[in-house]
């Protein structure tokens, strides 16, 4: 089993849009789990934590596509598509690991090397656009609110 490294925050990840940055940073802590988890003996808690982990995510997109929706976004087709690749790659590792494949190290690695990527690159481009349609929006509040709510249910922030 290689060493690999914890996910570390930092500034270079930052939208600058709080409900994403903390998304974001709550994917880390899920990542970061899956990497403390590898040493578990036993497999259901690592099942569990990329359970987790890949509902999450999927959350965590409708919540961010809502929001470039709202600012109407001009490369949110193609964005949606990149999430939807995303999504269907973590669940054949999910599948693979829950057949009894040992995949959590490939899947760390993918899943950090794609974070990382995807927030630096494609997230950054949406960022000031959406950021000024909240700021035009006098109900700015209750639309987070409720575009919180309708993705995240009652997990709540930092879930």
């Amino acid at each position: 089993m290689a060493d690999i490294m914890r996910v570390e925050w930092s500034k270079d990840l930052v939208i600058g849009i709080q409900e994403i940055d903390d998304q974001h940073r709550q994917i880390v802590d899920y990542i970061n789990l899956l990497i403390d988890s590898r040493g578990n003996d036993d497999r259901k808690v690592t099942e569990e934590v990329i359970s987790e982990l890949i509902a999450y995510t999927v959350s965590h997109f409708g919540f961010e596509e809502s929001l470039m929706e709202k600012a109407e976004y001009a490369y949110i087709s193609p964005h949606k598509r990149i999430h939807r690749l995303f999504e269907k790659r973590v669940r054949e590792y999910a599948d693979r690991f829950v057949n009894g494949e040992d995949v959590a190290e490939e899947l760390i690695e993918m899943l950090h090397r794609w974070l990382i990527t995807h927030i630096r690159s494609e997230d950054k481009d949406y960022g000031a656009l959406v950021i000024s349609s909240l700021d035009a929006n006098p109900e700015r509040e209750r639309f987070l609110k409720k575009s919180f709510g309708r993705f995240f249910g009652d997990r709540g922030k930092g879930a």
